[in-house]
């Protein structure tokens, strides 16, 4: 991300390179992984209840490839003569105290 990300990029087009590297290569992140009185963790991930992970197939009028392991309850139904193995999910991380990560950010 700091090396090859898309401010990273930019900094190399526009010169703002210090030794060979963007100047966004020199930041720092600090991240506290420690756990609370309570015994729950500082940084957890995180995601929507009922859709972690969803799977639905649209049949189509194809036959469908074994590996798609059909379970039931996961066949829905298209207008479109095509079979596809969709899928879904919500993910995200969540920071409970963030006063105790922080990052450095060089300036030239």
């Amino acid at each position: 991300m700091f090396d090859n990300g898309p401010l990273a990029e930019a900094q190399k087009k526009n010169g703002m390179i210090v030794d060979g590297y963007p100047l966004e290569s020199y930041n720092m992140v600090f991240l506290d992984h420690s756990m609370s009185d309570n015994g729950e963790r500082n940084i957890q991930l995180v995601h929507e209840k009922g859709r972690e992970y969803m799977v639905g197939v649209y049949a189509g009028m194809t036959n469908l490839p074994g590996v798609w392991g059909l379970a039931t309850g996961i066949l829905k139904s298209d207008r479109k003569d095509i079979a596809t193995y969709e899928t879904m999910d919500s993910q995200g991380v969540c920071i409970r105290n963030a006063t105790t990560s922080f990052w450095l950010e060089r300036s030239l």
